[in-house]
């Protein structure tokens, strides 16, 4: 019975504390309303008076329980955030900051409380101020208004929330509501409003008689707490860096573009120099960073996407009949980036390892982080590529010898490039093909013929969504192009997958997936005449119509040659019978998993893998002048990079004053990569072009095995947010190399002191930070240089295969991994509100122990023998300047300019010799020689006395020596970009003009075009002989007459051509990149539409105009190698200039 009683009694009393807290949730329920939290934050400042800060994507969609009985607003704020990851602070009884509860919110929370506190200080200043030279007041001294209201939205026309407007000086104001709109009461018309929002421009707006007051804020492209992705993926503050970076918006890709990604960066940069080979779509392009750091090893930086590193071959050099095969980094659509960092120095760049010893450019894709619900993205870009000629051809004298006009056929055939014939005089003379034509110039009409307009399509649709737990984006792109030339061009297929999710309360798992399809049909030959369309072209005689050259083919399919040069193909030959194409599928996936294990503690795990496939083709016909039989050569690549990487990571204030963060980790790095190459030649069918179709094939294999492993760590100790200590090790150890000295170890140490954090500088002064760095990184070389490997011969003995050694170089074991020490220092200082801005960077980069051949007697066998000698000095300053001229409501004008300058030095090549031939054209070296500057142009050069005058022999030519000098480098030390955006409304105004300077180029088809005839430098004395100018070998002025009949038997051209001085130019100039006027039409006309939410459209200009140029008739920027030898043009693509429409709308 009691124990009935006692469970009775238990039962009365879990019933009566049932009903209790029934009715207290009852109660709470009675006194609050459910809302989303942006309502109630706007319903507490307009209840309690006081201002709110916060970031917007932080708080939207979540929904709260406002109290409606709070008796303070510490109570009414808790309540709503008290079933949230949020929590917030007060701030001087006013403001209020809203922030995540872990250590990236305490970061944000620091950020925003300065921005608050610099905030009050200038109002309580203009207060004390008012108060005490304000005079006794007037009645009517200023008229009051019952209210003023406004709006406040961005540059995109999106409603700002939660943006503080005070009244200058009298320490009252309000906040925007959910739409951005605002009311504020009893403002007279000589007061000033403030507007201030965390990452945007405060601005300053004059009430006068307006009672209406609507504003655009722009966003703060320097803004204090502005946040870039360093190595591995660590995003950091910008004032934390004891280094220099640079971000990039994704943006300024999109809109004028290129086919290749990484032309897109010219003059976006300081410091980064791109250069492209010119030679149509799908080009390689060439990027360095602060200079070269190697005498022959790769000098371009390390691509990371999504935290991943990506290969960027370049899977082949012009050479012959071969183009240039392109590189990788021609994969990466512009419509799938977010932003680029280019982190230059060696310090950046430490933490990868000998892989970014030149520099990295981290790649980071769109996702739908931010957004609620689904959201459909459509753009649409659509140029045409005009050609545009810079030859300077002479329309005076036509095809011939000696100053006469062909008197045959066959010598017609013997001259058919020549333009050493009579002035041109419209008369019927028999052509190389056996019919008479007019004596005419008609090169033009023959260039207009062959070129055409060519074009580039890219459509892309991209879908993507999120919510509380995760985010999704796919992307899909399809780019088109038509070359100028026929039957050339490419199509790229971009699919991008990027999913985020969490799997658990503090689990999250990300994932990225590209996979790229790329043909490229038909990429142009760019050197000398030989399957060259483009050199043909331009070369064959100028009175010879296109009726005279097309098809380019007889009856039979062989080459309707242009006379007895058969090494000069027929344009239309090129193009109607000759072939190559390539294709290249490629997967690059990634996947990350963080655990946050408390909110100062997480730990990391990334695997990702860079997959591809390289076909190339090229078929040289049966019947083709210079390879009767055919000749057809096939390439398969196979590649992939696997990257497994562990991190763990600690952030955690250590007191008040410092925070500490510390990250170790290890990665594991392995590639592979086989290539299979068959040359077939003489085909046995006519016209079927197959390699199984003939008669002698050569078939080899190439297999490329490389590891490294590796460990590493940083640490960052900032005190109060103004001094921070960064520290970087990595040890790598590397597969290629001896494991005796295999590995090598990178620090990297630096500092950056915020010094308008640490001290109350003039208001004028917005941030001031110094910073200096240091760090040791190194490189390794190729696979199997460290022993003899072997093969077989491709052909035997009496029936026994020969074999053979296959290196060209002695191999040596005792390599070791080169070195490359960069000391840098910075100063970064902003000004009357970020309006004005100067960055600026001074380094030293020192390559020692580089891995260089070391030249030794050809009798042995060998070419050299590889060796840990070489040394580069690399030095150079960056300027970055920024401003903001003008900041209204209607009309804005930003500029930002860039200038680098970098004089890379080559200080040693080999204890055995002080020079290193690069590269040779039919005249010119490029070479390295120790004590000068990187890639040097060599040749002869006409013999001049003490005044720099020519000296003549006695027949009155120049004399060239038979020794060759340098004549200088072949890269720009000065290099930099200019651009100015102007916004009137919802128009925007972008454009940029970049130029490079310093450099010298050797151009290769001038040299062809004056021994040809056909420049106007060869027009002097053929009419009357020409005395040229100069001193004898006695110091006496040169009186000795070239007579007519030499100068039209090229006595001077064949003798000045042995020189380099009439074709070496200085390869400065400056260009009009880009343009694009844009219209972004207003918020409110989305809002009408319904179911748009954004848009623009764009008119588009890419490489509009050459602005200055001391390189006649040619394009300065155009080089004929895509490596380290810089600076030498051979018979390049016409430039063109791209004019379109860009179209984008989002759903």
């Amino acid at each position: 019975m009691k124990q009935i009683r006692w469970r009775l009694g238990l039962f009365s009393l879990w019933a009566m504390s049932l009903l209790s807290v029934m009715d207290v949730n009852a109660l709470e329920l009675k006194n609050s309303e459910e809302m989303y939290l942006l309502e109630a934050i706007d319903k507490i400042s307009r209840d309690f008076d006081v201002y709110f800060t916060f970031d917007k994507a932080l708080v939207s969609g979540i929904k709260v329980n406002y109290d409606k009985n709070a008796v303070n607003v510490e109570a009414a704020v808790g309540t709503v955030l008290k079933k949230t990851s949020l929590t917030f602070k007060l701030i001087n009884e006013q403001f209020l900051i809203i922030y995540k509860n872990d250590e990236e919110g305490l970061k944000s929370l620091r950020s925003m409380s300065k921005h608050l506190d610099k905030l009050i200080k200038e109002e309580e200043k203009a207060f004390n101020k008012q108060a005490v030279l304000a005079p006794r007041p007037i009645a009517n001294q200023g008229k009051l208004f019952a209210n003023i209201t406004g709006k406040v939205v961005s540059a995109s026309g999106e409603s700002l929330v939660g943006v503080t407007i005070l009244i200058k000086g009298k320490n009252r104001g309000t906040v925007t509501d959910l739409d951005g709109g605002f009311t504020l009461e009893g403002v007279e018309s000589n007061d000033v409003l403030v507007f201030s929002y965390i990452g945007f421009l405060t601005q300053e707006v004059a009430v006068g008689n307006s009672s209406m007051i609507s504003i655009t804020l722009q966003e703060d492209s320097k803004a204090l707490d502005e946040v870039v992705v360093t190595a591995l993926g660590i995003r950091k503050e910008v004032k934390a860096l004891g280094y220099s970076v640079t971000k990039i918006d994704g943006e300024s890709f999109s809109k004028a573009r290129e086919t290749n990604f990484a032309n897109s960066l010219v003059g976006k940069v300081a410091g980064v120099n791109v250069t492209g080979v010119g030679s149509g779509p799908g080009n390689s392009s060439r990027v360095t960073i602060r200079g070269n750091t190697s005498i022959s090893g790769d000098n371009q930086p390390l691509y990371v996407i999504n935290g991943m590193p990506m290969d960027n071959t370049q899977f082949g050099s012009p050479s012959g009949a071969n183009p240039d095969w392109g590189d990788n980094i021609s994969s990466i659509n512009a419509d799938d980036i977010a932003e680029i960092t280019v982190l230059k120095g060696a310090t950046a760049a430490a933490l990868y390892g000998s892989r970014a010893k030149n520099g990295a450019i981290v790649i980071t894709t769109k996702s739908g982080a931010g957004k609620k619900g689904l959201g459909v993205e459509i753009t649409s870009h659509n140029t045409f590529d005009v050609p545009y000629y810079l030859w300077e051809i002479q329309d005076q004298y036509g095809q011939g010898y000696g100053g006469v006009k062909p008197a045959s056929q066959q010598d017609a055939a013997n001259h058919g490039q020549n333009h050493w014939g009579a002035p041109f005089d419209g008369s019927q003379v028999i052509q190389l093909d056996g019919v008479e034509r007019p004596y005419s110039y008609v090169k033009d009409q023959v260039l207009d013929d062959f070129y055409r307009t060519g074009s580039t399509s890219s459509n892309n649709i991209s879908f993507s969504g999120g919510g509380d737990n995760g985010s999704f984006r796919l992307g899909i792109t399809n780019l088109k192009n038509s070359g100028i030339i026929p039957n050339s061009g490419m199509e790229r297929n971009n699919i991008s997958l990027g999913l985020t999710q969490k799997a658990a309360k503090n689990l999250t798992i990300s994932a990225n997936v590209d996979y790229i399809t790329e043909n490229v049909n038909n990429r142009y030959v760019n050197r000398g005449t030989q399957g060259s369309a483009g050199g043909t072209i331009l070369f064959v005689n100028t009175n010879m119509p296109t009726s005279a050259l097309a098809p380019g083919y007889n009856d039979d399919y062989s080459e309707k040659v242009l006379g007895t040069d058969l090494n000069a193909t027929n344009p239309y030959y090129v193009v109607n019978r000759m072939s190559n194409k390539t294709q290249k599928d490629r997967f690059i996936t990634g996947v990350t998993t963080r655990w946050d294990v408390l909110p100062w503690l997480f730990i990391q795990g990334r695997a990702g893998q860079d997959y591809y496939t390289f076909k190339g083709d090229n078929i040289i016909p049966d019947g083709t002048g210079f390879r009767a039989n055919g000749q057809i050569d096939q390439r398969v690549m196979n590649f992939w990079e696997r990257n497994f990487e562990g991190l763990i990571g600690i952030n955690k204030d250590v007191n008040e004053d410092f925070n500490l963060a510390v990250n170790l980790g290890g990665n594991l790095m392995s590639q592979h990569r086989y290539t299979t190459s068959i040359s077939g030649l003489g085909f046995v069918v006519p016209q079927l072009h197959v390699v199984n179709n003939t008669s002698i094939r050569n078939t080899s294999t190439q297999n490329y095995d490389k590891k490294i492993n590796s460990v590493f760590g940083t640490m960052e100790l900032s005190f109060r947010n103004y001094l921070y200590l960064n520290l970087t090790g990595r040890n790598d150890w590397f597969s290629t190399l001896n494991p005796n000295s295999n590995n090598f170890f990178y620090p990297s140490a630096g500092v950056s002191f915020v010094l308008s954090d640490a001290v109350d500088l003039p208001r004028s002064i917005s941030f001031s930070k110094f910073r200096v760095a240091y760090a040791s990184v190194g490189g390794d070389t190729d696979p199997y240089g460290l022993n003899l490997t072997y093969g077989l011969l491709d052909y035997n003995y009496n029936g026994v295969p020969l074999g053979t050694i296959n290196q060209q170089t002695v191999p040596n074991n005792l390599l070791q991994p080169l070195n490359v020490d960069e000391f840098e220092a910075g100063l970064d200082i902003r000004v009357l509100d970020n309006r004005l801005g100067l960055d600026f960077a001074v380094y030293n980069k020192l390559t020692t122990n580089d891995i260089a051949v070391e030249s030794i007697s050809t009798t042995s066998g060998y070419s050299g023998v590889s060796v840990n000698v070489g040394s580069i000095r690399n030095r150079g300053v960056e300027f970055l300047l920024t401003g903001k001229p003008v900041v209204s409501d209607n009309f804005d004008w930003d500029i930002t300019g860039n200038l680098a300058y970098n004089k890379s030095k080559v200080l040693k090549i080999s204890d055995t010799s002080n020079e290193l031939i690069l590269a040779t054209t039919t005249k010119a070296f490029i070479k390295h020689i120790e004590g000068m500057e990187y890639s040097q142009i060599v040749g002869r050069t006409i013999l001049k006395d003490e005044e720099g005058r020519d000296i003549i022999d006695a027949t009155g030519l120049p004399i060239v020596p038979a020794g060759v000098v340098p004549f200088g480098t072949g890269v720009h030390r000065w290099t930099g970009g200019l651009i100015n955006n102007f916004r009137y409304k919802s128009f925007n105004l972008n454009v940029l003009v970049d130029g490079k300077f310093g450099g010298s180029i050797y151009s290769q088809t001038n040299y062809d075009l004056e021994h040809r005839g056909m420049s106007y430098g060869s027009l002097l004395g053929r009419e009357n002989g020409a005395v040229l100018p100069g001193v004898n070998e006695n110091g006496e002025v040169n009186d000795v007459l070239v007579t007519a009949d030499r100068v039209n038997n090229r006595a001077i051209i064949v003798r000045r051509r042995d020189a380099l001085d009439d074709y070496l130019y200085d390869a400065s100039f400056i260009k009009l990149r880009n343009i694009s006027l844009s219209y972004s039409p207003p918020a409110s006309f989305y809002n009408k539409l319904g179911f748009v939410k954004g848009g623009s459209i764009s008119l588009v200009g890419r490489n509009l105009l050459i602005l200055m140029s001391h390189s006649p008739g040619i394009d300065p920027e155009n080089n004929l190698y895509p490596g380290n030898s810089q600076g030498v043009e051979s018979s390049a693509l016409p430039p063109t200039r791209s004019i379109g429409v860009n179209v984008n709308l989002k759903f």
